[in-house]
């Protein structure tokens, strides 16, 4: 099974969410993973984010280990540069315009991976809007 993550995903994962154990066993079922590079600047932010927020509970240490944790997740997973390709997809899709503009590039980026890879290709987010605009556009979702 081949699974396009969404930062939902490494997100769950990383700040140990109730949704992980559900996001763990579907990384291990996965035999290839794939994401926009968006992935690796959105969870990026989002700990540094927590940590600007959290000072007072949380050290830098936590930033520091939150932040090894995404690289090594991040290094089992193909991230595919936006480039035009993606830039044309936004255009022939008029769908993804019902959703944020991130997701609507990273569900451009999906389209891409679909293309490349064919029907082996699974999106997996926990954002109900990201994949509602998904089967929209007929990408199957986990």
């Amino acid at each position: 099974m081949i699974v396009y993550i969404d930062s939902s995903v490494l997100l769950s994962i990383i700040f140990q969410e109730e949704s992980q154990t559900q996001s763990i066993e579907i990384w291990k079922k996965s035999k290839i993973r794939v994401s926009s590079i968006l992935l690796e600047a959105e969870c990026k932010i989002s700990i540094k984010r927590t940590f600007l927020h959290n000072k007072k509970k949380l050290n830098q240490t936590w930033k520091e280990n939150k932040l090894t944790e995404l690289g090594k997740l991040l290094d089992e997973i193909s991230l595919k540069n936006i480039d035009s390709t993606t830039i044309d997809n936004l255009d022939k899709e008029d769908t993804l315009s019902g959703c944020r503009t991130l997701d609507a590039l990273h569900l451009a980026t999906a389209m891409e991976f679909q293309n490349e890879i064919g029907d082996e290709l699974y999106i997996f987010s926990y954002d109900k809007e990201f994949n509602k605009v998904a089967l929209e556009m007929g990408l199957k979702i986990l």
